[in-house]
């Protein structure tokens, strides 16, 4: 459980807090938006470089007046980083490929010895449907992977398979029309993490808790591999619960630093219950053993 005692002795500090940068960046890169983002990396959490150039996937979308407007248009693009600078490149996915009518965050994963990569996405709304909803739901889809002269090629796309669905027990169905913003239910944010100890595969994922009457339901789920990796998922209780608290825990995702396990999330101060000088927005860790 996470909740306002945890966060009763935090101030922020030069320890904790992201210093302002200078100059300014950019709001804004070759007409779009930019926010979520994340690498491809390994099986194992290692970045793969290509002749010094680390591949990500960042949500993306034509650049409005109205900046909360994006996530009703949002798609994922290709960007690359190297020797510190970052290219935006071509749409992660083909016109028309996923199930959603639109796309956000995920995570991906390249087996490097098959050139195949997977994505593990959310497909927001329904592809077809007049009226851009809150519905998400969890995917993946297969293709391969090639590098060469700094540039991509995504090709020979699997068909979508969704990943795992909401069970209305443990976790809601998230397939409001519209919402407030701040406390819209979640099913997305697919983050994949392999043990290093047992070599079993798990989704972590941003949940909303089905047992709570609270406005703030926001919870941390996952999901595990079901024998052969590729083969299903199964879908766990939630690993952590922030339930009449705080209402989006997002992005979540395992890390393994010398044999602890820490997981990570994303949360803003507007989507606390309670609103008082310790609630601050941010990426926090849990330390799990």
């Amino acid at each position: 459980m996470w909740s306002a005692a945890d966060l009763g002795g935090l101030a922020l500090s030069e320890t904790n807090s992201i210093p302002t940068l200078s100059p300014a960046p950019a709001a804004r890169v070759d007409g779009f938006d930019l926010w979520d983002m994340w690498p491809i990396e390994r099986a194992d959490g290692t970045l793969p470089r290509f002749n010094g150039a680390a591949f990500w996937m960042i949500l993306t979308a034509p650049a409005a007046a109205d900046p909360d407007s994006r996530h009703a248009i949002a798609r994922i693009r290709l960007a690359s980083e190297h020797d510190g600078r970052w290219t935006v490149h071509q749409p992660v996915f083909p016109d028309g490929f996923t199930p959603g009518d639109r796309e956000w965050s995920g995570s991906a994963v390249l087996d490097e010895a098959k050139g195949e990569l997977t994505v593990y996405f959310t497909a927001a709304g329904r592809r077809g449907s007049s009226v851009a909803t809150l519905e998400q739901r969890l995917f993946e889809a297969r293709c391969r992977f090639s590098e060469a002269d700094g540039a991509v090629i995504l090709s020979d796309w699997s068909r979508p398979v969704e990943s795992v669905e909401a069970d209305g027990k443990d976790y809601m169905i998230a397939n409001q029309i519209t919402g407030v913003g701040g406390e819209i239910l979640g099913f997305r944010d697919p983050g994949f993490f392999r043990d290093p100890a047992s070599g079993r595969s798990f989704l972590f994922l941003t949940g909303s808790c089905a047992k709570s009457p609270s406005r703030w339901t926001g919870v941390i789920g996952v999901a595990e591999a079901i024998g052969a990796e590729g083969s299903g998922w199964r879908l766990l209780p939630p690993v952590l619960s922030a339930a009449g608290f705080n209402n989006e825990l997002e992005r979540p995702h395992m890390r393994v630093v010398d044999g602890r396990y820490y997981l990570f999330w994303s949360t803003q101060r507007k989507v606390f219950a309670a609103r008082a000088d310790s609630d601050h927005s941010g990426s926090y860790p849990a330390a799990i053993k």
